[in-house]
């Protein structure tokens, strides 16, 4: 799991391993030693940080169908706006006051219900953790971005996809190749 902080191309595989590491077998094993052969053969890729001026912090969310067990709603956009305002805290404390950060997603519905507080008062049922995003936008802690699902670069962390697709994402998340 360390790897995965400057790995992102290998995060969708080691989290779904990961679920089973409490009781593997013999094709986890497998799928685990690919995952070791790619990474042996791709040394040169991966995340570099740098200490420049030009920092600029963004976020990516994907719709999770089904990520609440109850009623089966998305949770990422909640889970990525409590990531960021947890990372701008962060940086707060090294000196760097971000604010307003984007986050792009894909679902513009979920643009509409977040921006527009007509749309907002029709949704009472889905609960308060909910309301959290739309808190932070209007704290101006957040921004929400719609982007174009081809462009979203969190779909490398939540999908499997062919060679193509996935060297265009890893090239969008700026992973040195």
């Amino acid at each position: 799991m360390y790897l995965t902080t400057s790995r992102p191309d290998i995060m969708f595989a080691v989290c779904l391993c990961a679920r089973y590491q409490a009781n593997p077998n013999v094709h986890h094993l497998l799928v685990v030693k690919k995952i070791m052969r790619y990474l042996k053969q791709t040394l040169n890729l991966g995340l570099w940080y740098t200490c420049d001026n030009d920092f600029v912090l963004t976020a990516y969310s994907d719709s999770d169908y089904g990520g609440c067990k109850k009623d089966f709603k998305s949770t990422s956009g909640v889970s990525c706006t409590s990531q960021v305002v947890w990372i701008q805290q962060q940086l707060r404390d090294y000196g760097l006051n971000i604010s307003n950060t984007p986050i792009f997603v894909d679902n513009s519905a979920a643009i509409a219900v977040m921006k527009n507080p007509v749309n907002h008062s029709k949704t009472k049922h889905i609960g308060i953790k909910y309301h959290f995003i739309r808190d932070c936008y209007e704290k101006r802690l957040i921004d929400v971005v719609q982007i174009g699902t081809t462009m979203q670069r969190a779909d490398l962390f939540t999908k499997a996809f062919d060679k193509p697709r996935f060297n265009f994402l890893l090239t969008e998340l700026s992973v040195k190749i």
